[in-house]
């Protein structure tokens, strides 16, 4: 797997760099985004551009399609091993894992999946940016948060401090 996931990192990158090196530029050259991303330099350019956007779509989508098929895979057998279990505690404390991760898996792949596999026309430049910034800042900051909700002395935390704010 290791040998597999070397190889399709090799040839994502390699999909990317070869399309974006088969564009001509010839017009402005200051890029609408936060960071020099993929889909931005493709606006950039001034030859046909479809190739270029859809062959890193399309090896982008397959890589996330597989790593989430492996993702789901795992999860089937976790469940399995969960559903055995004889203490609805450890029962609880293992779903609790689980959704925590599940979480941060969703809303990364599902921002990943919006911005670098869905065609380009469904969505404008400046929500391009918004989801962007959500994957590459939002994102690895809500992740301590999402899995420290799993202990119980944050949740209280967590509840009692709403409760003053609503209160006050």
């Amino acid at each position: 797997i290791l040998i597999l996931a070397y190889v399709s990192s090799f040839l994502n990158a390699s999909s990317f760099t070869i399309s974006f090196y088969l564009l001509l530029f010839c017009g402005p050259n200051r890029v609408n985004h936060f960071f020099c991303d993929f889909a931005p330099l493709v606006e950039l350019s001034c030859s046909d551009s479809s190739i270029a956007s859809v062959v890193p779509s399309f090896t982008g989508g397959s890589i996330i399609v597989f790593t989430v098929f492996v993702i789901a895979t795992s999860y089937i057998y976790i469940l399995i091993t969960i559903l055995k279990m004889r203490s609805n505690r450890g029962r609880h404390k293992a779903f609790s894992t689980c959704t925590a991760h599940l979480t941060a898996v969703t809303l990364y792949f599902g921002t990943i999946t919006f911005v670098y596999v869905m065609p380009k026309s469904t969505f404008s430049t400046d929500q391009n940016k918004v989801v962007s910034v959500f994957y590459m800042v939002v994102i690895p900051m809500l992740n301590p948060i999402i899995y420290s909700l799993k202990n119980n002395e944050i949740k209280g935390a967590l509840k009692r401090e709403l409760g003053r704010k609503i209160l006050s």
